[in-house]
């Protein structure tokens, strides 16, 4: 956030900005992903195609640099803590991997897993060692996190925790974990034998620690308003470093080595096709951040000119249309939805202006006739648009109700 904000302040406030920024960390990502993999194997090949097939994921190169991510940023601070607790283990310079942690997990809070991953290897190695990383690093987190809470009187604590209590969604977590499992089969397969492959030999290695606990983690993709950039980036960054050093210990084992080189380009052609065709399916995962096509152009010009036109206050599903088109935001419904049925927010003034038809538009992505009840809205502020409001357009996917003649 300090990171953006002081860009801001030198470039202005831009979309652009957001998304040359989680461009470059991408790169950089890919970059340290190929750099740890050949400091553990000393095959550039095998690093070069570990850095490739994180940047030819679609979570990638499809929708992480498009809406402005900083996944890319936390996952470099996590693997380099990784790296520097595999480094310099048994020596206190392990340590200086607690302001990279830190770093991570004031970057976004699900990247806490590096940490538990290296105390949990440290544990198993030296308890008293692990005892100590692991209380140093809470002390400093939480004395941080007092700081920041105090200095916004409480409200550091309420957005960054009380208000991220999202409802959860069992069915839209096992839904991105297929999708993600089905577009990496390959990646994810060798990831997934390797770090079995050392649980059962009962070798300890701090990667398929990693690995194990971000794929854990990950379950939190079944939140409201959870995409798979979130939760997914982390493990899949993860097991392009296991992937490869995987296709290192398989040369090394088998005796044909032209065989082996066979089937292991087999495999990557698979898992190639495999993500070339993703953003070809009907998952809107993918389509969500394709390049518009003409007819998807017209449409949103003719949306923005829509509501540029219109005069008074507008409540749009899509909160970044009323910001690009200069009208005031009011609200995000996804946000004041969550904290509602959380108890944390009362809706009545909201459903109140609502019900009057104070909002001159009410712009919906679903028809509010066909639907009964949505995770953007409470079924109380449904029922107000429902019962006053009338469809006046509809554009494309976008849903366009007035207030009905009464309260014009």
């Amino acid at each position: 956030w300090f990171l953006m904000a002081g860009l801001a302040r030198v470039f202005g406030c831009s979309l652009a900005l957001g998304r040359v920024f989680s461009f470059v960390t991408a790169l950089l990502l890919a970059v340290l992903i190929g750099w740890l993999v050949k400091q553990s194997t000393k095959d550039g090949y095998v690093a070069l195609i570990a850095s490739l097939f994180y940047l030819a994921s679609p979570y990638v190169y499809y929708q992480a640099h498009v809406f402005g991510d900083i996944m890319s940023l936390g996952i470099i601070f996590s693997l380099l803590g990784i790296y520097l607790v595999s480094k310099y283990e048994g020596s206190n310079k392990i340590y200086l991997s607690l302001p990279l942690f830190i770093l991570a997990f004031y970057t976004k809070q699900p990247f806490v897993v590096a940490p538990a991953a290296a105390c949990l290897y440290l544990f198993f190695k030296d308890k008293r060692t692990a005892l100590k990383f692991g209380g140093t690093y809470a002390l400093l987190v939480l004395t941080i996190f007092l700081m920041a809470n105090c200095l916004t009187s409480g409200n550091f604590y309420f957005h960054t925790i009380a208000g991220n209590r999202f409802a959860y969604n069992l069915v839209k977590m096992l839904f991105e974990y297929i999708t993600t499992i089905q577009v990496h089969f390959v990646l994810l397969g060798f990831a997934a034998a390797f770090a079995l492959n050392k649980l059962l030999k009962r070798e300890l290695d701090l990667f398929s620690f990693y690995f194990c606990l971000a794929a854990l983690v990950a379950v939190g993709v079944g939140k409201a308003g959870a995409s798979a950039i979130s939760y997914m980036l982390e493990p899949l960054a993860v097991a392009c470093v296991l992937f490869s050093r995987s296709l290192v210990e398989l040369q090394c084992r088998f005796k044909d080595y032209i065989l082996a080189r066979s089937l292991l380009v087999v495999l990557l052609i698979l898992q190639l096709a495999a993500l070339a065709h993703a953003p070809y399916t009907a998952d809107s995962t993918f389509r969500l951040s394709s390049t518009p096509t003409e007819d998807a152009r017209l449409i949103g010009e003719k949306v923005s000119r829509y509501i540029q036109s219109t005069k008074g206050r507008v409540l749009s599903q899509d909160a970044g249309l009323v910001v690009i088109n200069g009208k005031e935001l009011l609200v995000d419904p996804i946000l004041v939805t969550q904290l509602s049925k959380g108890g944390m927010w009362d809706q009545t003034g909201l459903v109140t202006d609502i019900a009057d038809g104070r909002f001159s538009l009410v712009l919906l992505k679903f028809d509010l006739e066909q639907t009964k009840s949505s995770g953007w809205f409470t079924d109380e502020m449904l029922s107000a648009i429902r019962n006053n409001y009338c469809l006046d357009e509809r554009i494309g996917e976008n849903y366009l109700y007035k207030p009905k003649r009464g309260h014009r």
